[in-house]
C-alpha cells in the first residue's frame, strides 16, 4: 500500500492530538533506523525463501546418498563380521577336537 501525502497528513493530525505537536515535529523528521537500501522487501523474502527451499531439497538428497552409502559399508562390515566370527568358530572347534583327541 503507498502511502500518499493525505495519510501522511492524518498520522500528522493524530500524532498531534496523541503527543503534542512538538514530539509529532521530531517524530516526523526521524528518518528510518537504516538505509532505505537495507529494508527487505517482499520480493527479497521471495529469493530468500526460494534459496533455502533449493538448499533444503539439495541436503535432503545428499542425506539421502550418504544414508545409502552407509548402508552398504554395514552390510559389508557384517559380512566381514561374520566370517571372521566363523573362522573363529572353526578354530575353535578344531582345538577343542584335538585337545578331546589327545586326552580321549
Amino acid at each position: 500500500m503507498a502511502v500518499d501525502e493525505a495519510a501522511r497528513h492524518q498520522l500528522y493530525n493524530d500524532l498531534v492530538e496523541a503527543v503534542g505537536p512538538e514530539s509529532t515535529g521530531t517524530m516526523m523528521e526521524l528518518p528510518p533506523p537504516v538505509g532505505w537500501a537495507d529494508v527487505a522487501t517482499k520480493q527479497d523474502l521471495d529469493a530468500l525463501g526460494h534459496r533455502v527451499d533449493a538448499r533444503v531439497a539439495d541436503l535432503r538428497a545428499e542425506i539421502s546418498g550418504l544414508g545409502s552409502d552407509l548402508h552398504v559399508e554395514m552390510a559389508a562390515g557384517h559380512r566381514q563380521l561374520l566370517f571372521a566370527m566363523l573362522g573363529s568358530m572353526f578354530t575353535l572347534a578344531g582345538l577343542v577336537w584335538a585337545v578331546v583327541g589327545t586326552f580321549g
